[in-house]
């Protein structure tokens, strides 16, 4: 089947939200909420303080150019250079937060004080096919503004491809030149699955917490499987009796039974080979097998019916 053409329009509104997110990415991990509060002061003294005879305005003014400007330069000046690798559990779960370490080695020639990692999430942003030919849930019940600009379909394919959240560590105080240490980062999935980690950085930030550089740093990428979200259920009894089931046991899937060993008794034809008592065998002449107690286990099936209709893939995740 012959894919659909993707129009001019939905190809202008890929690229205006594609960069638009990216832009608001970028600013959002590298200024802080204290240096908007600044930025804000900075743009009202701007305007109520164009007139130098009032004095105290222009002052505040002055002071707050100051310190964004000393902020801009301390960060930007901030310097790091590091190998890391991180130390992960074998799995993860959606909606619960995961915990591991990350052994990091100052590879810089000076000291590195005041720092967080960050673990980077890979980038949640569809490609443009998925963003013009994938409807969002309910997006018909919207008005002709958001069904005609459709950024509620970019936002919810972002909210759908986040692996996760969190990923960053605490402040770190200081890592000692050609020095070790163990830092601990902590993610909450998303989404079930496997979860590629491979974009590790360092947040650098200037003393006055306004700004903050962000540098790679080198460590191998690694995987992370990540479980479906797991609910507590009620106590329930299945009925039903249990049956003789010859090799039942989850630990005993292989050839012959193996219920508990009851004792010896003379070889009949059809025994099994492996179950010869050769050390009786040895002191009576003839050859003797070991007994065990015939299993038995209630046996119940589990049916999974995983053809959703469209629409339904979230109903068939819980």
């Amino acid at each position: 089947m012959e894919a659909k053409p993707i129009s001019s329009f939905h190809r202008f509104l890929y690229r205006s939200y594609y960069f638009g997110s990216r832009v608001t990415f970028f600013i959002k991990h590298r200024v802080t909420p204290l240096a908007w509060g600044v930025l804000c002061v900075l743009g009202v003294m701007s305007v109520m303080g164009v007139d130098i005879r009032r004095s105290s305005l222009y002052q505040i003014f002055a002071v707050a150019l100051a310190l964004v400007a000393l902020a801009l330069i301390w960060a930007w000046a901030r310097r790091a250079r590091l190998s890391a690798k991180r130390v992960l559990p074998r799995y993860a779960t959606v909606g619960e937060e995961c915990r591991y370490g990350v052994e990091l080695k100052n590879e810089g020639w000076l000291p590195l004080v005041s720092f967080r990692l960050w673990d980077r999430m890979p980038d949640p942003r569809p490609s443009l096919r998925t963003f013009a030919q994938t409807s969002e849930p309910g997006e018909r019940e919207r008005n002709l503004f958001d069904r005609r600009f459709i950024y509620y379909r970019w936002q919810w394919l972002l909210e759908k491809r986040t692996l996760f959240t969190g990923g960053v560590s605490s402040l770190q105080a200081k890592v000692k030149r050609s020095s070790e240490c163990s830092v601990e980062v902590a993610i909450q999935p998303q989404r079930r699955g496997v979860a590629l980690l491979d974009d590790l950085r360092v947040q650098l930030p200037d003393p006055l917490g306004l700004f903050q550089r962000c540098c790679k740093v080198q460590a191998p990428a690694q995987s992370l499987v990540v479980l479906p979200k797991r609910y507590r259920l009620p106590l329930f009894e299945l009925s039903g009796d249990s049956s003789f089931q010859i090799g039942g046991e989850s630990g005993s899937n292989t050839i012959g039974n193996s219920g508990e060993f009851l004792g010896l008794r003379d070889y009949r034809s059809g025994d099994a080979l492996r179950h010869i008592h050769w050390k009786a065998w040895a002191r009576s002449g003839k050859p003797i097998v070991k007994e065990f107690e015939d299993p038995f286990f209630p046996r119940y099936g589990l049916v999974l019916d995983q053809f959703s209709d469209s629409g339904d893939e979230e109903v068939f995740e819980e």
